[in-house]
């Protein structure tokens, strides 16, 4: 009885640690590799799989990326072709602290 649950226990807790573990080398790579803010949600995603989970980081996160944005305006490009190059624009993949709220 008592051996089957300090096992089981252990078990789960190394699963967690793991999953913290891959979520830390995860999120080091992705910071070091985001230019723009595009990996955002990812990056968010990495602090809210954890266990325990790590709000006060991805608060942060949002509260840096929301004062990152307070020069910048952000771009409503529509779907279709530019009229003055007939060519099909590109959507800006920044991530904005409104998606990022959103998001979480």
């Amino acid at each position: 009885g008592e051996d089957i649950i300090k096992r089981q226990f252990s078990e789960v807790s190394g699963v967690k640690r793991k999953t913290n573990e891959i979520c830390d080398l995860i999120r080091k790579e992705l910071v070091s590799i985001d230019e723009n803010n595009e990996l955002v949600l990812p990056i968010l995603t990495t602090y809210v799989k954890k266990t325990p989970q790590e709000l006060i980081e991805v608060l942060y996160l949002v509260k840096q990326l929301k004062s990152s944005e307070e020069n910048i305006k952000r771009k409503v490009i529509p779907p279709h072709l530019n009229p003055q190059t007939m060519k099909k624009e590109k959507k800006d993949k920044r991530v904005f602290f409104e998606d990022a709220l959103e998001y979480i």
